[in-house]
């Protein structure tokens, strides 16, 4: 978030300078069918004054109103090179207000004008200013850049630029790539370790040949198996290719502690499991696999799973299970299946994780819960807990 605008802007003004966004792109190019023409070219004194009266208008946090609409069409008419003027009258006189609700209004509007005209200035004031304009508002307008002029982020490129504009325009390239040679756009980022243009570039990658994408994935190197299995095959796999995963998965490798987030994946293998080989099956599997933060996420999916379906059982097998991590992970499912229902239970579950974290969250989750539904049986069982948990419980 810029270090101009201030937690007001969170809200209405945001949206409307959306509303402008969609106001100016559709009228860059055409005339207005209104009865009046756009106003001249004003001066410097003028842009100025503009730019303070619209951040300082705080009934934008309503919605646009007349002032914003007035705005947009004194200002109709300037060039770029006075758009980018205008930019910078609006943040110096963000910083210097204290309600500076009309802030995103103006600059979305503005940016989006000035992208459409000149997407390669748009780009350098952007790049010029990362810090001071909220990411929707610049993501929208770095859209209409790269649509409007791709190559303009070749234009932009300069060894004066920040780290951070530098890493960005490489990300806006890879995201380019991403349509045109999905492929290639995979292997960047792979490379660069960025997960969620990965996930984007294989998106595109599985829609145009999904033998070819699964075929990439799975031969990837053990060090980045997981990160490629996470990519093609935690929205969606196939049959076939599910009969590859239930072979892979049990060799591959990994730290407990691995940082990615699996539950994608773990949702995908552990829905075609029980849907293809049964409960029973299921749980041989999952417990012969080799510990690993897939086999973790895969364990505590397989519980809520089993739980939906048959929660006594579910609950034996869980309560069988001895001290370790996947017992952990499956009295979080167990907790989280059963708070809504019968708190009380869920409040005993909770007080037998061993991880102080998740067990002060997973109690007080589940005694909320209880509070709620059984208040005076509740108040008693809180007022034997420590007095930690108790201060934990306050509001």
């Amino acid at each position: 978030m810029n270090t101009v605008s201030r937690p007001l802007l969170a809200g209405a003004a945001l949206a409307v300078g959306l509303v402008g966004g969609w106001l100016v792109r559709g009228t860059s190019n055409t005339t207005s069918p209104a009865s009046h023409s756009p106003a001249p070219a004003l001066p410097n004194a003028d842009v100025a004054k503009l730019a303070t009266t619209l951040v300082n208008d705080a009934t934008l946090a309503d919605g646009p109103n007349l002032g914003y609409f007035d705005f947009v069409s004194q200002t109709a008419a300037l060039s770029p090179e006075e758009m980018e003027q205008l930019l910078n009258a609006l943040l110096t006189a963000g910083a210097q207000s204290q309600s500076d609700q009309g802030l995103n209004a103006g600059l979305g509007c503005v940016l989006q004008r000035l992208a459409a005209a000149r997407p390669a200035l748009a780009g350098k004031w952007l790049l010029t200013h990362l810090d001071s304009v909220e990411d929707e508002l610049a993501d929208r307008a770095w859209k209409l850049i790269t649509s409007k002029d791709p190559a303009s982020l070749t234009q932009l490129k300069s060894p004066d630029l920040k780290p951070e504009a530098k890493a960005l325009l490489a990300k806006l390239e890879l995201t380019l790539l991403s349509k045109s040679n999905p492929a290639a756009a995979v292997a960047a980022a792979m490379s660069q370790a960025d997960d969620q243009l990965l996930k984007e570039a294989m998106a595109q990658w599985q829609q145009q040949n999904p033998d070819e994408s699964f075929a990439w994935a799975i031969a990837q190197p053990p060090v980045q198996l997981g990160r490629a299995l996470l990519a093609r095959c935690g929205q969606h796999a196939s049959e076939t290719e599910f009969k590859q995963l239930l072979e892979l998965i049990p060799r591959w490798k990994s730290l407990p502690g691995d940082a990615l987030n699996w539950q994608p994946l773990a949702e995908s293998v552990v829905a075609q499991l029980i849907k293809h080989r049964g409960i029973e099956t299921a749980q041989t599997w999952v417990e012969q696999l080799p510990l690993t933060a897939l086999k973790l996420a895969i364990q505590q999916e397989f519980s809520a799973a089993w739980l939906k379906q048959n929660a006594a059982q579910a609950s034996q097998w869980i309560a069988s299970l001895p001290p370790s991590a996947e017992r952990e992970v499956s009295i979080l499912a167990l907790v989280s299946s059963i708070q809504g229902t019968d708190p009380e239970r869920a409040f005993g579950w909770a007080k037998q994780l061993q991880n102080e974290v998740s067990k002060s969250q997973a109690m007080k989750t589940a005694m909320q819960q209880w509070l709620k539904q059984q208040p005076v049986a509740a108040a008693k069982a809180l007022e034997m807990m420590e007095p930690e948990f108790r201060e934990l419980m306050s509001p």
